[in-house]
């Protein structure tokens, strides 16, 4: 679990950096990229469909989250 709030601590500091510069693109191929890593993990490790969605859902609703927290800091 603590390996899981350090990653979500790191995704919300990259999305912060990149949103900061404006970069948005960025943030979305990183995630695309993640999501397609976290996939074939679970490929590789013969997962059922179902927790390889789950593990690929996972970075999408991570950076939703993460983005989420980066508008409320910075709406004034």
């Amino acid at each position: 679990m603590v390996s899981q709030i350090i990653g979500l601590l790191l995704m919300r500091w990259f999305v912060g950096v990149a949103a900061a510069s404006y970069a948005l693109l960025t943030v979305i191929l990183a995630t695309l990229a993640f999501i397609v890593l976290a996939y074939s993990g679970g490929l590789f490790s013969k997962k059922s469909g179902v927790a390889r969605l789950v593990d690929a859902g996972y970075w999408i609703l991570c950076l939703v989250i993460c983005q989420g927290i980066i508008r409320g800091v910075q709406s004034p």
